[in-house]
């Protein structure tokens, strides 16, 4: 067998692989190690809006485990991010409101607000 034939074989088989996953495209969050300022802390939040909004949107047509095991690898690593940033700020003497409405959204597992509401605007 040749290398073409074994690339289009391999091809094939991630294709068929991931076909569900093909039509989920929501962009997963990305979060760094902590954020060290309420402009970091509200960039990462709207990320994780833009996630949830897009993932619940998405398990309303079609639920599968690949889906939920990244969207648990997603709540983890939220939960980490929330805790390194806490402890930073802490540590700084600083409050973040955005911080502390993803920690209680999270342990609640309530969606997050979007739109003017959200914002702070009226």
């Amino acid at each position: 067998m040749n290398l073409k034939a074994l690339a289009v074989m391999l091809a094939l088989a991630c294709a068929a692989g991931s076909s569900a996953a093909a039509s989920f495209d929501c962009v997963t969050p990305v979060f760094p190690d902590y954020s060290s300022s309420s402009d970091g802390v509200r960039r990462v939040e709207r990320q994780v809006q833009a996630w949830r909004k897009c993932h619940a949107e998405y398990r309303a047509v079609q639920d599968t485990a690949a889906v939920a095991r990244l969207n648990d690898e997603v709540n983890a690593d939220m939960e980490k991010w929330i805790a390194a940033t806490r402890a930073y700020l802490t540590r700084q003497g600083v409050s973040a409101p955005g911080l502390m409405r993803l920690e209680r959204e999270q342990a609640m597992q309530v969606p997050l607000r979007s739109g003017a509401y959200a914002s702070g605007k009226k």
